[in-house]
């Protein structure tokens, strides 16, 4: 028989560790931001979903391999540090461009396919973002086999409904007061800001290279 408190006291522990992963700035954050400041809200939930597939995928492996140690392995993070970095610094580079060569009227009339390049960059972020792996190896693991101890498979689906919950309420929130303020902002004001987050992609992606390829 189920336990309608345990599931639910999973859901909750999935929902609070899932803010914990959302909530801060990062690389996720500024991206998502950019995004809805620039291309609307239906960009702005490309990302989300893009993130919901990472944080998907990574459930299904370690739940399907257990494995944990991966995360500290030296080939790992030579993958952080060389697709990540340049991914980020890629994207970076891209935003810089558009914001400073496309004309201002980008910003409120995309392409039909800026909501599809949302999504890659969704990825790119997601999964060049070492924040990403720490988390799941520090919170995202112990918070899970807490669930399934305490409610078996059961626990994990619904720790698992509770981390997709935080962040769909988060990300989306984010992205939809963001691209609000397309309405409100000086044209000038979300082109720099664009400028702005694609500087930040870059360094993070410099920072990536130099952290864990150059002086591992």
């Amino acid at each position: 028989m189920i336990d309608m408190d345990s599931i639910g006291g999973t859901f909750a522990l999935g929902f609070l560790v899932g803010l914990s992963a959302f909530t801060p700035p990062g690389p996720v954050v500024v991206y998502l931001i950019q995004q809805s400041l620039h291309r609307g809200f239906r960009a702005g939930l490309s990302v989300t979903l893009a993130s919901a597939l990472v944080g998907a995928g990574m459930l299904v492996l370690i739940l399907e391999t257990g494995i944990r140690m991966v995360f500290e392995s030296p080939v790992f993070h030579l993958y952080i540090g060389l697709i990540g970095g340049i991914s980020l610094i890629t994207l970076g580079v891209l935003i810089g461009r558009d914001t400073l060569f496309s004309p201002l009227a980008y910003i409120t009339n995309p392409p039909e396919s800026s909501y599809s390049s949302s999504f890659v960059g969704g990825l790119a972020v997601n999964t060049g973002n070492p924040l990403v792996y720490i988390w799941w190896a520090l919170i995202g693991i112990p918070s899970l086999g807490a669930a399934g101890e305490l409610a078996g498979s059961s626990g994990l689906y619904s720790w698992s409904g509770g981390i997709l919950g935080a962040l769909f309420l988060w990300y989306g929130g984010i992205s939809y007061l963001a691209s609000q303020g397309v309405s409100h902002l000086p044209k000038k004001a979300i082109q720099v800001l664009s400028l702005l987050s694609g500087i930040f992609l870059v360094i993070f992606g410099l920072f990536l290279l130099v952290r864990y390829v150059l002086h591992p």
